[in-house]
């Protein structure tokens, strides 16, 4: 009897390992065939239905509003003395993007951002100027991404370029170039020809950003 008690420990401690086993090869079966999906993807420009996306976005709460908000852009040089306050309105971020899906991991492509901001310098003698200031950046792009599916699309992004501003106030005028930015902390596309996105960053295309997205 106690023989054959250590007899089915034995055939149980055995079964147990022999699942584990077999648990763990199917694992790194599905971790295999996913990879190769996702890298025969990227070989083939990374879906079927087309490696080339364009965006078109809109962003808020952006780096020109916080360059305007703070004083320091271009349009501070065309108001006289020391102001009291000053407030800002703006157009929000509009952006045309592009995106060529050529590798696994990472996305290469640039963006096209335009921005209007309205600033209003007020003096403490109650006097005020509006000034427009036009920003216009050009940025090359990465996007690293995390999910690529032919649906669904989770990445970080991260942009770099110049901008080039310019002011207008009572007939006074003024340019100049400035680096341009962004940093995306997330994002996500949804669809397939045509789709959704949203990003959370910062920089030129804003803290917040999203809008239609088409592949082909």
């Amino acid at each position: 009897m106690v023989v054959l008690i250590i007899f089915m420990g034995l055939i149980i401690r055995l079964m147990k390992k022999i699942y584990t086993v077999f648990i763990l090869t199917l694992i790194l079966a599905s971790v295999v065939r996913a990879q190769d999906h996702f890298m025969r993807d990227a070989a083939s420009g990374g879906h079927e239905t087309g490696a080339n996306q364009i965006r078109i976005g809109y962003g808020i709460v952006t780096m020109p509003q916080f360059i305007e908000g703070a004083g320091k852009g271009i349009s501070a040089a065309l108001t006289p003395g020391s102001y009291k306050d000053i407030t800002i309105s703006s157009t929000g971020a509009i952006a045309l993007s592009y995106t060529r899906d050529n590798y696994a991991l990472i996305a290469w492509g640039g963006d096209l951002v335009y921005e209007n901001v309205k600033t209003n310098y007020t003096w403490s003698d109650g006097s005020n100027a509006n000034i427009s200031s036009a920003y216009f950046s050009a940025m090359l792009r990465a996007d690293i991404r995390y999910i690529n599916s032919e649906r669904f699309q989770l990445y970080s992004s991260l942009g770099a370029g110049a901008a080039m501003v310019r002011s207008n106030a009572n007939g006074q005028s003024k340019s100049d170039w400035s680096p341009a930015f962004q940093a995306t902390a997330i994002g996500f596309r949804y669809g397939n020809n045509v789709a959704f996105f949203g990003e959370l960053g910062y920089g030129y295309r804003g803290v917040a950003n999203g809008g239609i997205s088409f592949r082909f």
